[in-house]
């Protein structure tokens, strides 16, 4: 099955400015970090239950931010609109998984987002942000499942898909 053009789009932009391109596909961190591997199986009924209710919804990118880190550097992305669906998602399994709170740890709370590059300060941000605005904007995906992935050690420490769940 060939690829949608969107989804083209945005790995060519990672590509070349993203530095984690390698180790992941393009996503939407719901909960982070997650479970050992070893307990995936037993988080599958969870997260099912969890997701009870929840039906298939379509996210639209039309804006991109940035995140500016203590360091000064910044990584930008894509922001899902709207982001309410993606915060029920969190919502909903973080009660399950409460322990999984990172994106909970960040000014502002849990901020969905689709990363696809970093910049070395906010003035190369700004210069990429309009490129990125360009090339990527809008964007519109339906979401349907969520997925656990997984990775190894380096230097095979690149993302896999592990579990589906469909809702």
């Amino acid at each position: 099955m060939p690829l949608p053009n969107d989804f083209i789009k945005v790995q060519d932009f990672r590509k070349i400015h993203d530095r984690q391109f390698r180790r992941w596909p393009p996503h939407i961190n719901i909960l982070y970090p997650f479970v050992a591997k070893k307990y995936y199986k037993e988080a599958l009924p969870l997260i099912k239950k969890a997701l009870i209710g929840i039906k298939p919804f379509e996210i639209t990118f039309k804006e991109i931010r940035y995140f500016e880190h203590k360091s000064k550097r910044c990584t930008l992305y894509l922001a899902p609109n709207p982001k309410e669906k993606m915060k029920e998602l969190y919502s909903r399994l973080l009660k399950v998984f409460p322990f999984c709170n990172h994106q909970s740890s960040f000014k502002g709370g849990f901020t969905p987002h689709l990363s696809i590059g970093q910049a070395q300060n906010k003035i190369e941000a700004e210069k990429l942000l309009e490129e990125a605005k360009n090339e990527l904007c809008p964007i519109s995906f339906f979401v349907k499942s969520v997925y656990i992935l997984s990775r190894n050690d380096p230097p095979d420490d690149i993302f896999r898909k592990e579990f589906e769940i469909q809702f």
